[in-house]
């Protein structure tokens, strides 16, 4: 009796395995055809480095901002003016490599860069720094979509 008990748990065993099968194929099957109907899908996921903001032409990107140079004559009040003009505003210095390449982008040694005494003394020129973040879905025309993030 044992022997027969052996075949027949043999013979469930196989039969199990054999239906497995035979759902996992018919399952895939049906999966593929489904897919096949379906559009594929569309990612909306736009990638871009946070670590590269794009600066708008004319300006030089140093670090994560980008500055401007102006070597116009200007009072500190119209100096900012003109940054605002380009929705920037005067740059601020963060640390010495900062001020190193900003003096290396003027070719000067002292500039108006953010500090005021609210008196109107006027300046061999500006500089205006900005953090940018583009707008990548705007078209690229004359009229570019910049957001000032803070300088």
């Amino acid at each position: 009796m044992s022997q027969i008990l052996k075949i027949t748990m043999k013979l469930l065993t196989v039969s199990a395995l054999l239906c497995a099968m035979v759902a996992l194929t018919t399952a895939a099957e049906a999966r593929d055809e489904v897919e096949g109907l379906m559009p594929p899908a569309k990612s909306h996921v736009v990638k871009r480095s946070p670590r590269s903001p794009c600066c708008p032409g004319g300006w030089t990107k140093y670090g994560h901002r980008c500055f401007f140079f102006n070597s116009t004559v200007a009072s500190w009040a119209d100096a900012e003016k003109s940054c605002k003009s380009m929705r920037a505003h005067l740059a601020s210095v963060r640390n010495i490599k900062e001020y190193r390449e900003i003096q290396r982008l003027t070719g000067k040694k002292e500039s108006w860069i953010g500090g005021t005494d609210a008196s109107k003394f006027s300046s061999a020129g500006m500089i205006c720094g900005v953090m940018l973040i583009c707008h990548l879905s705007a078209p690229r025309t004359s009229h570019h979509s910049w957001t000032d993030a803070g300088a």
